[in-house]
């Protein structure tokens, strides 16, 4: 991660938190073949933001795909209070058995890549003045471009499905989905000093560790569970 991270961005392709304990919604759209879902992640700190990365850096027509080298994940979550990088790839099938493990390696490797070229492009065109030389408005060039100590998570999520209508509301049934809407996780405040990892051992969370919302319309997990759950 570099300083000043979020003025390379479009303003465009930032989604800031919901709600008075900060929310995430990720989404994956309906289609005639797929259900689609919706994932809240919950408990998030209000400067935090997230970037839609498989929609806003398509790289096929440049790449072809011999080595996955197009591939990439569906997020990435920036939380400064915790100087953490979360790069998320989301899966709606229930059952690990199904996924392919070397699919998923292949697009957190691609979220590693993107990171690694933004850093790259900051340092490439920023003047290191601290003058009038630069005329752009982000003003990089009063600031300092050292590394930060951000620490990069790489997860995978998924089971998400898509809730069932049953008796006229939204269910999740999904396999290993808990019977009963429980509160947050008791250790939500402990953290772990394993937080960063690497695409080939990404942390991953599946049904068991997904929650009902409140109201049914969606699957939810707690920030501190993606942050600081084990790995797999």
């Amino acid at each position: 991660m570099i300083t000043l991270f979020e003025n390379l961005f479009d303003r465009g392709v930032i989604n800031l938190p919901s709600g008075a304990d900060g929310n995430f919604f990720l989404k994956e759209p309906a289609r005639p073949d797929y259900p689609g879902y919706t994932l809240r992640i919950r408990g998030i700190s209000k400067r935090a933001y997230m970037i839609g990365i498989d929609e806003h850096f398509n790289v096929d027509s440049i790449f072809g795909s011999c080595h996955s080298q197009a591939k990439r994940p569906d997020y990435l979550i920036i939380d400064p209070d915790n100087s953490v990088a979360c790069v998320i790839e989301l899966k709606g099938t229930g059952s690990w058995n199904t996924l392919r493990r070397p699919d998923i390696v292949s697009q957190l490797k691609g979220g590693e890549a993107f990171l690694k070229y933004c850093e790259i492009l900051i340092k490439t065109f920023v003047s290191g003045k601290s003058d009038d030389s630069c005329g752009s408005p982000c003003r990089w060039c009063d600031k300092e471009y050292e590394s930060h100590g951000y620490k990069i998570r790489y997860v995978c999520i998924y089971g998400l499905g898509a809730p069932n209508r049953i008796n006229g509301k939204n269910k999740y049934v999904g396999a290993g989905a808990p019977k009963r809407r429980v509160g947050p996780p008791r250790n939500r405040n402990v953290k772990s000093n394993n937080i960063e990892n690497t695409p080939d051992n990404f942390a991953k969370f599946g049904p068991a560790d997904l929650l009902l919302s409140s109201d049914s319309e969606c699957v939810e997990i707690y920030w501190t569970k993606v942050l600081y759950g084990d790995n797999n």
